[in-house]
């Protein structure tokens, strides 16, 4: 559970600054539509799919020590602590 809740939260975390960041990039290209001539506005897709995989990978592994932490703890004990 606490793997699954960490890459829940990699994924929404990445994916809000995935749409922040190419939202913003958007409306920028907009202002340089005509101002240079050489400029088109096209998105790095393998790119920003190995940002995905590697964010949710990250995630993954910074749950790890947490998780198994936890698992050695018994259940009484864990409730007593919090």
């Amino acid at each position: 559970m606490i793997r699954l809740e960490a890459i829940c939260v990699a994924a929404f975390g990445t994916l809000l600054g995935l749409a922040g960041g190419l939202f913003g990039a958007w409306k920028v290209s907009g202002l340089f539509n005509g101002a240079i001539p050489q400029y088109s506005y096209s998105l790095p897709w393998p790119t920003l799919a190995l940002v995905v995989l590697l964010s949710l990978a990250v995630g993954a592994v910074a749950a790890a020590l947490p998780a198994r932490r936890v698992a050695a703890l018994s259940p009484l004990r864990a409730v007593a602590a919090a």
